[in-house]
């Protein structure tokens, strides 16, 4: 049992970082995709 919580755990903790760099990523795409077509406006 204890193998199998640590390694849930381990999953959990992969999926929760790939989650956030995703967000970070979305994010900073958002922010360039924005900031290009305002600049390409000007």
């Amino acid at each position: 049992g204890i193998t199998i919580s640590t390694r849930s755990q381990k999953i959990a903790g992969l999926w929760t970082k790939s989650i956030m760099v995703l967000v970070i990523f979305l994010a900073m795409a958002a922010i360039w995709g924005t900031y290009w077509t305002t600049l390409i406006e000007k």
